[in-house]
């Protein structure tokens, strides 16, 4: 940052304020430049200061104290802050500007037009975070003088901390007042200032004869917020707009500045420990220390007197919280660690002496590792007996101490994690994927299926992943929907699916901390899953209710493996034929054919230019996730049936690619990338969505093609045939219950065995090799012969909004539900 500004403004001085330790390298590294630490800023009761605050905490709650001791210290009139992660291109004329004729305070707004398109962040999550940005502010003189200044400080001092649910975040929140607590703020727009993720969907960047435009102005500097030059397959981990393969004419600029990162030594610096992160008898200061010192340490009578580093350490935080009325366990740290995670306080009322042992229980077995919790917490956690006279968790219970390892294999390295987790057992698996870490409470689930609660009144509470990007989530979505839509009452349980799945999605509302009184309980995710998700919830949410499992399974014979799974559910609602026909030649419990609801709005206005697509070739369309196996999904076979069909160099077609999560799946991802590399015809992208974004990519491209070897349902094709274009598929497995030869294009196909290790549990099942002549031959007449293709599509776009509405769903769900509640 600091050499972009030095290039563009040579006249300046530059100051920089930094927020840890100032050693030799540090001041050798910013040489060039006046370095001014926390020492110098007169910040009262510092110790407490740094202590109280995390690391982005602290660096953004200096901010107005430097401003001070610059305009104390030096004779500047105007000074302009910069976040780190900027890049500048231009000068900041109009910004001085700005200043010269009178303005006291310059702020940028994070949003200039609206934004619609469904991703993240959107407006509401603005509206959480502060409607300016930060990174950049401009204050004259003047903003001493009029207030500003020490008003900030003022707020800053203790108030400068990560907190959404009560409406604080950083410094950025605060500055909201701003414009109508003090005169003379001049809000700018110009679109060449801040670029960022935030707002890139309304500004058009590029390089034109070598300089860089936004808009067709100079653009003066673009903020790199949320970018790590470790992982280049993300361009800003903040957002979900853009990867580095849609990012168009903005790539190259996002490449220079990586790699300015990467010469200036990124690697090395990130590796450096932070100096306000340890207490002095060396224990790392977790956030929930720093919360627990907010709440009830930061405005004791003497904490003046008091340095925390030194007194709020080890034997401090290890020692029983005395606040817990009969509490014997529960320590200071894991009380601060329950006060720091919202979702804890709903799980956990500590009020209750069963629920604080439950909570120890829950701490020292699995939570712990969960939240980054050094080991000498929870040694201090564990009761002596269990430590010195019983087995540790590896042999008393091997398989949560394996899912355990894997979790954090996940969290570091999540793309290994998937390699190594492929060929898991199940259940294994299973927790990985689960919430079960992050709230579940000691107690096991239940195992027996007897009787449950019909009868005893209405409602379902849907269990599944409501937040998760991936098919099994939205399924639990449609359900609700469905339900929903016909008056019935119905909440959501949201559980997690762990850290290979993006969770953003907010459609699936309200979501309940844990299950209420309804008799009846839908739990959408898969058999694998079942003994975690009821652990999760434990007995008390359980028992008494009539449980239903929504499970899907894409090859004919259902795995010996799962079936104690049944145990664990009253029936099952099977959302294929299919589905229903695999579980049906073994299950003990009944099982229904319960449709999904394809039913939805296309909210933003798409074109092909918001997918880096070309405007004028007709587009075939290929997606899938690469976490549902390579191998069933068959893209290759798509991209063989579409260069047969229209070899190369032939133009005026092309075929677009959706894929998610590639980064996880590095060999399979680079082996798709081989095999279009050579055909510019063929546009790949690789990133999870949000609905209404995948959606608008349907609607943007012209058929949807799926040479997959089965599925349980088919939910692409189902949405694009809602979307009312043309499919071709292979005519097997779940999509039959929605396609016939008039309102698809079905592929011919012979059942192979599944080969050794294609997919889990393959032994002795078999699945559909799609005929590619045929293939080609329908792509061919889907492309050339306007008439078949308008009218495969409109007995499409009929057929499923027909029997798959949410009125014709919901209402056989509500139908099946009372017939349960009347039996009892």
């Amino acid at each position: 940052m600091c050499q972009s500004v030095a290039q563009c403004h040579p006249e300046a001085r530059i100051v920089v304020g930094i927020s840890d330790e100032i050693d030799d390298a540090t001041r050798q590294a910013l040489g060039a430049w006046e370095v001014v630490g926390l020492e110098q800023l007169d910040i009262p009761d510092l110790a407490s200061f740094t202590y109280r605050y995390g690391v982005m905490e602290l660096s953004t709650a200096i901010k107005p104290f430097l401003f001070r001791w610059i305009f104390r210290h030096t004779d500047a009139e105007q000074v302009v802050y910069l976040d780190p992660d900027i890049l500048m291109l231009a000068p900041m004329t109009r910004v001085f500007e700005c200043l010269d004729a009178g303005s006291t305070a310059v702020l940028t707004p994070h949003l200039t037009a609206r934004i619609d398109d469904g991703g993240q962040p959107d407006e509401e999550t603005m509206l959480r975070v502060g409607a300016y940005n930060l990174g950049f502010i401009g204050l004259s003189r003047g903003a001493l003088g009029n207030g500003l200044i020490p008003w900030w400080c003022d707020r800053l001092e203790r108030r400068a901390v990560v907190d959404l649910e009560n409406g604080l975040f950083t410094d950025q929140k605060w500055v909201d007042l701003v414009p109508g607590l003090f005169p003379g703020v001049h809000i700018l727009r110009d679109p060449e200032f801040n670029v960022a993720y935030w707002n890139l969907p309304a500004r058009r960047v590029q390089q034109v004869q070598g300089r860089w435009m936004v808009d067709d102005r100079p653009l003066c500097f673009f903020h790199f917020s949320g970018v790590d030059p470790d992982n280049t397959l993300v361009f800003s981990k903040h957002q979900n707009r853009y990867s580095p393969i849609n990012l168009g004419e903005v790539a190259p600029l996002w490449r220079l500045y990586v790699e300015r990162l990467q010469a200036n030594g990124h690697a090395a610096w990130s590796a450096c420990p932070y100096a306000h992160g340890f207490c002095r008898d060396g224990v790392p200061i977790h956030p929930a220390m720093r919360h627990y010192f907010r709440r009830f340490l930061d405005d004791a009578g003497d904490q003046r007197q008091i340095d925390p580093f030194d007194a709020y350490g080890d034997a401090y935080f290890n020692a029983i919280e005395p606040r817990l009325r009969g509490n014997r366990a529960v320590t200071r740290f894991m009380y601060g660690l329950y006060l720091h995670q919202p979702e804890l306080q709903r799980h956990f009322d500590l009020t209750h002496d069963s629920a604080q042992r439950a909570y120890v229980h829950w701490f020292v077995e699995s939570g712990a590792s969960l939240y980054g919790v050094d080991e000498r917490w929870v040694a201090a956690s564990r009761p002596v007996d269990q430590v010195r006279g019983q087995p540790g968790l590896m042999l008393r219970h091997p398989g949560r101490w394996v899912s355990l390892q894997l979790h954090r294999l996940y969290a570091r390295h999540p793309g290994l994690g998937q390699q190594v987790t492929r060929w898991l057992p199940p259940r294994v698996l299973a927790v990985l994927k689960g919430a079960a870490f992050h709230t579940t409470p000691s107690s096991e689930g239940p195992r027996g299926g007897g009787e449950g609660a019909a009868g005893q009144g209405h409602g379902i509470t849907v269990v599944g992943y409501a937040r998760g990007a991936f098919g099994v989530a939205e399924i639990a979505r449609a359900c609700v929907a469905a339900v929903s839509s016909q008056g019935y009452p119905v909440d959501v349980m949201a559980v997690q699916a762990g850290a290979a799945y993006q969770e953003n999605d907010q459609t699936a509302l309200p979501v309940v901390a844990a299950p209420g009184a309804h008799p009846f309980q839908l739990y959408c995710v898969n058999a694998d899953q079942m003994p975690v998700v009821q652990n999760l919830l434990g007995p008390t949410n359980t028992e008494g209710r009539y449980r239903i499992g929504c499970w899907f399974w894409e090859l004919p014979h259902f795995p010996v493996a799962w079936r104690a799974a049944f145990e664990l559910v009253h029936e099952l609602w099977a959302p294929s034929r299919f589905v229903q026909d695999a579980l049906s030649r073994v299950s003990p419990r009944p099982v229904v054919h319960m449709p999904v609801a394809i039913e939805f709005a296309v909210e933003g206005v798409y074109a092909r230019s918001s997918f880096g697509l070309p405007a004028q070739p007709f587009l075939f369309l290929f997606s899938y996730d690469f976490h549902s196996y390579t191998a069933r999904k068959n893209p290759q076979a798509v991209l063989a049936s579409f260069q047969r069909a229209f070899p190369p160099p032939a133009s005026g077609v092309g075929l677009v690619i959706k894929t998610m999560y590639g980064d996880q799946y590095p060999e399979e991802l680079a082996a798709l990338k081989a095999g279009i590399a050579s055909d510019p015809r063929i546009h790949l992208l690789d990133e999870a969505m949000s609905r209404d974004a995948a959606y608008g990519l349907i609607q943007v491209c012209d058929c949807y093609v799926s040479l997959h070897r089965s599925e349980g349902f088919g939910l692409g094709m189902a949405e694009a045939m809602y979307l009312g274009k043309p499919v071709i598929a292979t005519g097997y497995s779940g999509n039959m219950d929605f396609m016939d030869a008039a309102s698809a294009c079905l592929v011919r196909y012979e059942l192979t065995a599944v080969p050794e290790g294609a997919y889990p549990h393959w032994e002795g099942q078999v699945w559909a090799e799609p005929d590619l002549e045929h293939a080609v031959e329908l792509m061919r007449e889907i492309f050339s012969n306007p008439a078949r293709r308008d009218s495969v599509s409109r007995q499409a776009m009929a057929a499923i909004r027909q029997s798959h509405s949410r009125e014709r769903v919901g209402g056989m769900m509500i139908e099946r539900l009372n017939a349960l509640a009347a039996q009892a």
